[in-house]
């Protein structure tokens, strides 16, 4: 209302009735409609831009709704989405493709409310951590996708050891806590432990520099017994991760302490 920001009228609300009762988990925008994710349903509200009066809501899926509310992620193709039985594509018509036939016991048994996506631009990929398996990340090929295949590869994280004076003091195991990816379409994850939290790029491209990430971090460091290259000689390093974005319009996170790891066969000065 005009002039009076703290009343907000009742003919602005639009009311979505779950058949079920369910809650809203999250709300999206596809093709200039909003698409309301609720744990019981799927509604669609179009609101025409010459006539915002003239609105319409339609139940666009009635019996399958989202289970877990950063599971929501938009790509080109579409929404996808975690619901109770399978991992969906909602596409741009509208329609909704099940994702899950070949690793459907995987879903089943570990799918929660905690199970979050983030999407790729740059690899067109999509990466899926199923509930509290944090340790494993699950990649779909959008590329494939688009041509009506579904394949997933499944990432294995590894770890680092944590050094002080050239002694192992630690050993930090990569989990999946959040995703996130930088203003290059690098890919992250931010690992909780105790009241610590770090960061490791998956996937880096190949190094200019001796640093900790010349390793596969992705694997279980079996065959990585040393880090770096001792052939080359780097005389400078500098690393930037670029934009990392961990916040949400529902979510905020505080950055207090920044600590770099590294392993290396030369002196740092």
């Amino acid at each position: 209302r005009v002039n009076k920001p703290d009343i907000i009228p009742v003919t602005n609300y639009i009311p979505l009735e779950d058949h079920e009762g369910g809650k809203i988990y999250g709300l999206q925008e596809l093709n200039g409609d909003l698409v309301a994710f609720m744990s019981n349903g799927i509604f669609r509200l179009d609101v025409p831009a010459t006539d915002p009066s003239r609105w319409s809501l339609v139940e666009a899926e009635r019996n399958i709704g989202c289970t877990a509310p950063r599971s929501i992620c938009w790509s080109e193709g579409g929404l996808f989405f975690a619901g109770k039985d399978n991992f969906y594509l909602l596409n741009t018509s509208f329609g909704l493709t099940p994702l899950m036939s070949s690793i459907r016991s995987d879903y089943l048994k570990y799918n929660d409310s905690e199970t979050h996506a983030i999407y790729n631009e740059r690899r067109q990929e999509l990466d899926v951590v199923l509930g509290k398996r944090k340790e494993y990340i699950y990649s779909l090929d959008l590329q494939k996708l688009g041509s009506n295949q579904v394949h997933w590869s499944v990432i294995k994280l590894g770890g680092i050891n944590k050094y002080s004076d050239s002694q192992v003091t630690d050993y930090i195991s990569m989990k999946s806590d959040i995703m996130a990816r930088d203003e290059n379409q690098n890919r992250f994850v931010i690992t909780h432990k105790n009241n610590e939290s770090y960061i490791f790029q998956l996937h880096p491209d190949p190094p200019e520099r001796d640093d900790i990430f010349n390793a596969n971090v992705t694997g279980d460091f079996s065959g990585a017994k040393t880090l770096v290259d001792k052939s080359r000689e780097i005389l400078n390093v500098k690393r930037s991760t670029g934009w990392i974005s961990l916040t949400s319009l529902e979510d905020t996170t505080s950055i207090r302490r920044v600590r770099v790891l590294y392993k290396t066969v030369d002196n740092l000065k």
